[in-house]
């Protein structure tokens, strides 16, 4: 499986001569908090937030089908990640217009990685129930004692986002397994580090398999 990168447009030559590198971010993950967040080149459908919410209004509650349609239909597995990434990109240079799309494969050292992943309360339930009715014990959930399942009892809301519920998996046939699942529980992404997978080792420069050039709009 490929996967790709993002960043800057202006670092290109830095990357195809130093590769990627691990950069600080919140995540804590390991005593450095430090990793790379990529993301699968599989093409996970856009799901807008308001097909089960009815806190919208009529206009917005159509801008957003109209939106998820689009984001579903007309991008490339490589611009629809862009989507997703592209206020991280952002966060480091709000001038940046151009992005560079890095693609690469993960060797035996880089796994297990961690995946991050917006669980809404409408497919909560069920994505808990389909983990723990086909268990794969290459993938662990990191949350409240490790069970889903539990963390969705513990919450009071009837309406929630559980934000980046962090799960581990050993392998690409399990991190293939959990977006599966994911997808069977009627998961979605929407836009912007609503899905991500974190590594905690370096990309070399001669595993880079190509670099694309996107536009920032």
């Amino acid at each position: 499986m490929k996967f790709i990168y993002f960043s800057d447009a202006s670092l290109k030559e830095k990357i195809l001569h130093e590769g990627i590198f691990l950069r600080y971010n919140q995540r804590k993950i390991n005593e450095e908090s430090t990793g790379i967040f990529c993301y699968p080149m599989i093409k996970i459908p856009f799901k807008s937030p308001v097909i089960e919410d009815d806190c919208y209004d009529a206009d917005n509650y159509l801008l957003f089908k109209e939106e998820e349609k689009i984001l579903n239909e007309s991008l490339t597995i490589q611009e629809a990640w862009k989507v997703v990434d592209c206020s991280r990109v952002k966060k480091d240079n709000k001038k940046v217009k151009k992005i560079i799309g890095v693609i690469f494969e993960l060797e035996s050292k880089h796994w297990p990685i961690t995946v991050f992943i917006d669980i809404r309360y409408f497919i909560a339930d069920k994505f808990a129930h389909i983990l723990s009715d086909n268990p794969n014990k290459n993938i662990f959930f990191l949350g409240y004692k490790n069970s889903l399942l539990e963390t969705i009892k513990k919450i009071k809301s009837k309406k929630y986002v559980i934000a980046n519920a962090p799960f581990v998996v050993k392998a690409e046939s399990d991190l293939i397994d959990l977006i599966n699942k994911f997808q069977q529980a009627g998961g979605g992404i929407w836009k912007e580090d609503s899905f991500e997978c974190m590594l905690t080792t370096e990309i070399l420069s001669n595993q880079i398999q190509e670099i694309i050039e996107l536009e920032i709009y």
